[in-house]
């Protein structure tokens, strides 16, 4: 969701849970966590901004970033190609066998 654009942690956890119709739901722990981790991998940066009277810590990807979410992407594509081939292989025996 980075590759969007800088964010903060609340807005990240907000996004998920609404692009899966709630069905994801990241804890605080979790995001900030996973955020903290990322940023000492060199993966992210932040910054804080004030926004409506509060100070925010706002998250950017590196380029360092940026790449390894592309080859992650890349990589998860290979996956989910693999995956839905082996879906398709069983729907075939199933249909086959019928």
């Amino acid at each position: 969701m980075l590759e969007a654009g800088p964010t903060y942690g609340y807005s990240l956890a907000a996004t998920v849970s609404h692009a899966t119709s709630g069905n994801v739901q990241l804890s605080d722990g979790t995001i900030y966590t996973a955020l903290h981790r990322l940023e000492a991998a060199g993966l992210l940066s932040s910054s804080k901004l004030r926004s409506h009277g509060r100070i925010r810590r706002v998250y950017s990807l590196t380029e360092r970033g940026w790449q390894e979410s592309q080859r992650m992407r890349r990589e998860w594509t290979e996956f989910a190609r693999g995956v839905e081939i082996l879906v398709h292989i069983g729907e075939r025996a199933r249909n086959e066998s019928i």
